[in-house]
């Protein structure tokens, strides 16, 4: 019985989601999950490194990091700064099922983009099957869908997580390079390829990092990063 009554709540809430009739932040009535009001009000980034999105306090084109040593991605394009309500929104759309707060926040990455395709695939970070049982879905696909319509492209799953790794968020740069290492595998040929890598957050960059170096080393001519969110400098 209390099975049950929890899969009930679980579908009376996301029907509540799919079909919002206030702000989830400040509860005036919306048509969407957030309000046009909050959803201005969240935080976007500035000025910022244009490799790896870091945000700055100044005009230089690339942070010291990236300066010293060169990321095996391109570029990263990322539409909020993790401060303020961002991170509660994407953990409730991660961790509460919340698909349409995170289809909402994915719509701020067209804004973004380069108005123009240059991409040749829409490459999702994929999860090890394990945490996909348990989630139920893959938060980078579910960013990575409207991006490929807009662009007219295809979700592309040419990558494999192998390994299952516990949540990373309290490790550090070295230590999650490490964990990543020989954790994901291409499943297709992706030589001369450009292909726009999808993750959720990018907090040290060590996950996008291995695998954009993954796909380099398999050929890849570039690999570019787009995100929700770039946590600062801490």
């Amino acid at each position: 019985m209390h099975q049950v009554r929890r899969f009930l709540t679980q579908v009376a809430t996301r029907v509540d989601e799919a079909v919002p009739s206030s702000c989830i932040l400040c509860n005036n009535p919306a048509l969407k999950p957030i309000c046009a009001q909050c959803e201005n009000e969240l935080p976007r980034l500035g000025k910022r490194c244009q490799c790896c999105a870091l945000p700055t306090t100044t005009d230089t084109a690339l942070c010291g990091e990236c300066l010293q040593t060169t990321p095996a991605f391109d570029r990263t394009y990322s539409a909020f700064i993790y401060q303020g309500y961002v991170p509660w929104l994407i953990n409730r759309f991660k961790h509460q099922h919340a698909l349409i707060v995170g289809q909402q926040l994915s719509e701020h990455l067209l804004a973004v983009l380069p108005q123009t395709n240059v991409f040749d695939l829409i490459v999702p970070v994929p999860l090890h099957w394990s945490g996909l049982v348990q989630r139920g879905f893959n938060q980078a696909e579910v960013i990575a869908r409207p991006l490929a319509h807009h662009l007219k492209l295809p979700v592309d799953h040419c990558l494999k997580k192998t390994a299952f790794r516990r949540h990373q968020q309290t490790l550090n740069r070295a230590q999650r390079q490490r964990a990543v290492r020989n954790s994901y595998a291409i499943t297709r040929d992706v030589r001369h390829r450009h292909i726009l890598l999808v993750d959720d957050v990018m907090t040290t960059g060590a996950t996008v990092g291995a695998i954009a170096q993954l796909l380099r080393d398999a050929g890849a001519n570039r690999v570019d990063i787009a995100c929700l969110a770039r946590t600062p400098k801490t």
